[in-house]
C-alpha cells in the first residue's frame, strides 16, 4: 500500500446541536421523502434510493412511518471512497413539539462481513419551538478495512467529513434557501447573485 494511503479501521461517533428556521413538521417531511432528503443533503448523498415502505405512519403524519432506503455518502473527492449503506428509517412523534427520525443500517442482517461501512443508529431528535426547531443530531458509523488518503485522513477521523456538525450544517443551509425562496419580492437575480 503506497505510504500516503492509511487504511483505516475505527469507529465514528458525533453530536450537534442546531436551530433550524423551520417547523419540526416540515423538517420531518424533508426527511421522510427520499427526493427531497436528498436535495437537502446533496452534498454529502450522492445517490438515494426508496426500497421500501413498511409503514406509512398514523393517518395524515409519519409518525410510526417506517421505510427501507438505499444510499451513497461521499466527499467532493476522489481520495476518500464513498460508503454505501441500506438502512430502515423510523420516524415517531415523542410528543406534540418532538419527533425522532432514526436510521440503522442493515447490513449486519444481511451482508455480515463483506460490508466496510455499517451505520449504526443515527439521526436527529426535533423539538418545535415559537421561532423554529432546535436539532440534535447523532452520527454513529463503524469502518472498516477503508483506504483513505493521508491528505484527508484526520478530516474524515475528526468526524467532520461525515458527523454530524455537517449533517446540521448542510440542514440549516438548505432551509435558509428555502426561506430566501419564499421571501416575499425575492427575484430570480437575486436567487442567482446578480
Amino acid at each position: 500500500m503506497p505510504r500516503e494511503l492509511e487504511e483505516q479501521q475505527s469507529l465514528e461517533a458525533s453530536r450537534h446541536l442546531g436551530f433550524v428556521h423551520m417547523t419540526s413538521v416540515s423538517i420531518v417531511e424533508l426527511f421522510m421523502d427520499v427526493n427531497q432528503w436528498l436535495a437537502t443533503f446533496s452534498n454529502i448523498v450522492s445517490r438515494a434510493t426508496l426500497l421500501g415502505v413498511i409503514s406509512t405512519g398514523v393517518e395524515g403524519s409519519y409518525d410510526g412511518a417506517l421505510q427501507v432506503l438505499r444510499a451513497e455518502f461521499y466527499l467532493p473527492t476522489a481520495l476518500v471512497p464513498a460508503r454505501e449503506s441500506y438502512f430502515a428509517r423510523y420516524c415517531k412523534k415523542l410528543d406534540p413539539m418532538t419527533w425522532g427520525v432514526v436510521d440503522v443500517s442493515l447490513e449486519d442482517l444481511f451482508f455480515h462481513s463483506f460490508v466496510k461501512f455499517r451505520r449504526r443508529p443515527s439521526g436527529c431528535l426535533i423539538q418545535q419551538t415559537f421561532k423554529g426547531s432546535n436539532v440534535t443530531w447523532v452520527e454513529h458509523a463503524a469502518v472498516n478495512g477503508t483506504v483513505i488518503h493521508s491528505i484527508y485522513r484526520h478530516l474524515v477521523v475528526s468526524g467532520f467529513a461525515f458527523g454530524a456538525q455537517r449533517w446540521v450544517a448542510s440542514l440549516i443551509r438548505h432551509c435558509q434557501w428555502l426561506g430566501t425562496l419564499r421571501a416575499p419580492g425575492t427575484s430570480a437575480s437575486q436567487l442567482n447573485g446578480k
